[in-house]
């Protein structure tokens, strides 16, 4: 079955100067390029004319991908369809191209067919031709995704940012294998990937330094199974999250974050941190473990929903700002400094909190309810367990386990009119769901987190 995407390629033995793929397939492309004509004429636009050569029987074919450059440069600035081929020219499509063509001129343009890009490299954040927005399109292609090799670290001082309207995915051996790629941008205190309206997956950034990946515009980007490793902050401002890992960020895990799905944060400062007074933020199924705070929903009214927090110091969950209203529901609070906190300055805070669990024993919280002045927490059906609801919650186990968590809230509809009836049963408290010993796999969020 032809592949679902037009794949392009990045691997650290590439060439920045190649045209990132052969023909758009799932095959390798190369390290070389499989054609090059250097110095030949441009006519600014759409035709090359070989200086030397003949490409028709060289073998470049219709439907292969060509880099076009001023000679000498480092990197390409362009990257178009080929639409025709004859013994002298080579003819690329006016739109399914990528950058800005090169101008006219005589005897100083190269051509490459084919071959990997090598993608980002100390000052160098090159990963393709247009870091604005991918312009491929037309009938005959598909999605466009950029596969980045994993095996050897890309090492970079400058910011790469990723284009829009593509999906930039890690690999090891196969495109789509679900292997990672790491960037590491050491003590350099920058932002190491900002995305700007598409999707990154399976992509890791380490440093000491800075923030691993931020939203780059209005447009709102995606993350999918993205770790961040050592930098003060991991995640910022960026749009959906779903799968991704902070640890050991000292500052935020997740800051000004608005829709984290199965995400996972340990041994950071501040887990998550929801801040936004015009937005409505939803955190689902996530789990702070080990953080100073596991969830600060500082501004903005949100709603948490099957999250958890575990043996964290200061606060689980904190409302530790007074405007918007903060709704919980299905959330565990386990051996925290105090589970559910309130706005600190003393002002008007009010939460609801459905559904919700608290540790007992050995792992009971200091305090499961903040006592600020000026602070309202409603209760509804909420539990304490005899210690924590999870398999081994000290190695990252958090899949429910037992009656402690698994079946203890309320799930039913309001059902008033027309003689419907019966919806009443219950549903589990807490991130991960998992098949009770024995018994079958449960309907909905099952499994665990992404690695």
């Amino acid at each position: 079955m032809p592949s679902q995407y037009t794949e392009f390629c990045i691997k650290p033995t590439g060439s920045n100067l190649n045209a990132g793929t052969l023909d758009g397939g799932s095959s390798d492309p190369g390290d070389s390029p499989a054609f090059e004509y250097a110095s030949g004429d441009w006519d600014g636009a759409t035709v090359f004319t070989v200086a030397s050569g003949d490409p028709s029987t060289d073998g470049v074919q219709v439907g292969q991908f060509a880099s076009i450059y001023a000679d000498g440069s480092s990197t390409t600035g362009f990257v178009a369809k080929i639409t025709a081929v004859s013994s002298t020219t080579i003819t690329v499509d006016g739109t399914a191209q990528s950058g800005t063509a090169p101008g006219a001129d005589t005897g100083n343009r190269t051509l490459r067919v084919g071959g990997a890009w090598a993608g980002p490299s100390g000052a160098s954040s090159f990963v393709c031709p247009d870091t604005g927005d991918f312009h491929l399109c037309g009938v005959d292609i598909g999605p466009v995704r950029i596969n980045v090799k994993g095996g050897t670290t890309y090492s970079h001082t400058a910011q790469v940012s990723l284009p829009a309207r593509v999906i930039f995915q890690g690999y090891t051996t196969s495109y789509g294998d679900g292997g990672f790629a790491t960037f590491d941008h050491g003590a350099n205190n920058i932002t190491a990937i900002t995305g700007s309206g598409g999707v990154a997956e399976c992509l890791e950034v380490t440093g000491t330094a800075g923030i691993g990946f931020t939203q780059g515009n209005v447009y709102g980007s995606a993350y999918v199974k993205c770790r961040v490793s050592g930098c003060p902050t991991g995640f910022n401002s960026a749009g959906l999250l779903y799968q991704c890992e902070a640890y050991n960020c000292t500052t935020y895990g997740y800051n000004a974050v608005n829709h984290p799905i199965q995400c996972y944060a340990h041994s950071c400062g501040t887990g998550f941190r929801y801040h936004s007074s015009m937005t409505y933020g939803v955190l689902s199924h996530c789990v702070a473990d080990s953080c100073t705070t596991g969830f600060d929903l500082h501004q903005g009214a949100s709603l948490v929903v099957n999250c958890d927090a575990y043996n964290c110091t200061n606060s689980g969950f904190a409302n530790f700002y007074n405007s918007g209203q903060r709704t919980f529901v299905n959330c565990n609070a386990v051996k925290c400094g105090t589970g559910f906190n309130g706005y600190t300055a003393g002002t008007l805070g009010f939460y609801q909190m459905l559904n919700c669990g608290f540790g007992g024993g050995a792992y009971a919280n200091t305090n499961d309810i903040g006592s600020s002045a000026g602070f309202y927490a409603e209760q509804i059906n909420c539990v304490t367990h005899e210690t924590h609801p999870w398999f081994d919650p000290d190695n990252g186990d958090f899949r429910l386990v037992g009656g402690q968590s698994i079946g203890a809230g309320l799930n039913e509809l309001l059902q008033s009119y027309n003689s419907k009836s019966g919806s009443v049963g219950t549903i589990d408290i807490g991130a991960i769901q998992s098949a009770p010993l024995g018994g079958l796999l449960r309907v909905g969020m099952n499994g665990g987190f992404g690695g």
